[in-house]
Parts: structure tokens; sequence; C-alpha cells
């Protein structure tokens, strides 16, 4: 089991927060992997300053299209909330 930092399926947030992440990269890696028959476990960060209630969506949409079960919620199920952090773009409004 491989366990994967992708935090988000939005690449504006990680955009914002500075991730340094490609999520055309992580899609081809999570693709690869089950190829591979490697089992993956993916970390998600929602509540983030630069998400929005639809980039949460856009993570699951992201999750959902990357795995071989389901058991996640419909995105209208979700409660919204932002968190406060000394990320970055907590600081820079013009990143959110």
């Amino acid at each position: 089991m491989l366990k994967l930092g992708i935090e988000s399926g939005d690449q504006h947030v990680l955009d914002a927060l500075q991730k340094g992440i490609s999520l055309e990269t992580a899609s081809a890696v999570l693709k690869n992997l089950r190829r591979a028959g490697i089992g993956t476990y993916v970390y998600l960060i929602f509540g983030t300053p630069a998400e929005s209630e639809k980039s949460a969506e856009k993570t699951l949409e992201f999750t959902v299209q990357h795995s071989d079960w389901h058991p996640l919620p419909q995105p209208r199920h979700i409660q919204y909330a932002r968190m406060r952090s000394p990320s970055p773009a907590c600081r820079d409004t013009k990143l959110l």
C-alpha cells in the first residue's frame, strides 16, 4: 500500500497552497500504480482557505474517477467550512 498526499482534486487549490503537485501527473501516477497492482491510499484536505464548495466537489470527483469502489458521499451532502491556518494563502488574499 502506497500512501499519497494528493490533498485536492482542484488544480487552483493546489497552486494557491503552493503544493507543487500537478493533477495530470497525479492522475497518471494513480493509473500506473493501479495497473502495477499497487494499492493506494490518498490523503485529502478539505476546508483550506483556497477551497470553495465547487473545488471540494472537484476533489470528490477526482477521487471517484481514480477509485475501484465509491463509498463517498455525494457532493451535495458535504458541509463546507473554512479553516484558519498559517498558510501563505491565508495571508495573501489574491491567491484565493
